[in-house]
């Protein structure tokens, strides 16, 4: 296993660059085979792909604003991944975490 194996966690964006430095973000890493399984879109179809680690670099450039993060949230609520919102709600960042808990929660 190469050291990109340290670098990404779970919830990381990503670049895929033998598929055309395509982006995705990690949803599993599997420490033994020293892959991980990245979502990631092409056009309108969603993919779900499992790629050695080492063939990953870090999207550096992604950063995510408040409206990310409430996309990326009620998707995590909306496919009822518990793990994955907590993994969420623990990576906004502080300043962010202020808006997010002093706004009221409505319906859409």
């Amino acid at each position: 296993m190469g050291e990109n194996h340290m670098l990404f966690e779970a919830g990381d964006w990503v670049r895929i660059p033998h598929r055309n430095n395509a982006i995705g973000f990690i949803t599993t890493i599997s420490e033994v085979n020293g892959n991980c399984r990245v979502r990631t879109q092409v056009g309108n179809k969603e993919l779900h792909l499992w790629i050695d680690l080492d063939k990953l670099s870090e999207c550096k450039e992604l950063a995510l604003e408040k409206e990310d993060f409430d996309e990326i949230i009620h998707l995590a609520l909306h496919h009822n991944d518990e793990k994955w919102f907590k993994d969420l709600h623990a990576r906004i960042p502080v300043f962010l975490k202020d808006i997010f808990f002093n706004q009221k929660l409505t319906r859409s």
